[in-house]
């Protein structure tokens, strides 16, 4: 239902990258990462500074186990002006997720206490766990193991 609202929203506005990220987002959930990412390219194409889309790409790189290519999108977020913690923790998780504890945990260092990202790296473990749609879900809404 949410993928079919996001479908008419950029149907009646084609030049709205908005509906595109959602539409991203519903396809990462729904285990699709390649439709996900074509999505989130589009919206790229149309704003190529937005920061949901390029953390969005970047998160679902990592989800389909593109990690290197995750990190270097990721990475260019963190780095660009006004980047902020989010940025930077997407990326620490993504390096959790690829199984490099040490690089999130110094990064994870930037933003956060000992405690937190000690809470963190225990969380990047719980998600390697997990199936592809369950780690998905919990990458996109928070909500997971400890999330």
């Amino acid at each position: 239902e949410a993928e079919d609202a996001f479908t008419r929203a950029q149907a009646a506005a084609p030049r709205d990258h908005r509906p595109l990220n959602g539409l991203g987002i519903a396809r990462d959930l729904a285990g699709d990462h390649a439709a996900a990412q074509a999505l989130y390219r589009r919206g790229l194409a149309l704003a190529p500074d937005s920061p949901s889309l390029n953390n969005n790409l970047g998160l679902s790189l990592a989800l389909s186990g593109a990690y290197a290519e995750a990190i270097q999108v990721l990475g260019d977020a963190a780095k660009s002006p006004g980047a902020g913690p989010r940025a930077r923790q997407n990326l620490a998780l993504v390096y959790g997720l690829s199984g490099d504890m040490d690089r999130a945990a110094k990064i994870g260092r930037l933003d956060l206490t000992e405690a937190q990202v000690r809470s963190n790296l225990k969380r990047y473990e719980a998600l390697r766990k997990l199936s592809d749609k369950a780690r998905a879900r919990a990458v996109h809404t928070g909500q997971g193991p400890d999330g």
